[in-house]
């Protein structure tokens, strides 16, 4: 039980270093993009081209990058401690 509990520790202080990380990124760059909490940027690369663009996709929102289609979806901590709660369990 104390593992588990440890783990959840690493993987939420894990969480907000990327968040800080992310967040200082964004915040150096020049580019005057205002995102909302519900929103990702993707960067898509055209192997014809080898160009690559910038996609805003809103949550739940689908956006079609050449054939493929990207949809962001949420995702809960419940969900994603439990994944790795039952991956932790496979690995002993």
């Amino acid at each position: 039980m104390d593992n588990i509990s440890e783990l959840k520790q690493i993987i939420v202080k894990t969480l907000d270093t990327n968040k800080t990380y992310i967040n200082q990124d964004l915040k150096e760059k020049k580019s005057s993009i205002s995102l909302k909490s519900s929103q990702a940027i993707l960067i898509g690369l055209d192997k014809i081209t080898a160009k690559s663009s910038q996609l805003i996709v809103n949550l739940n929102e689908s956006k079609l990058f050449g054939p493929l289609e990207i949809k962001i979806l949420p995702i809960k901590l419940s969900h994603l401690l439990n994944l790795i709660k039952s991956t932790f369990h496979l690995l002993n």
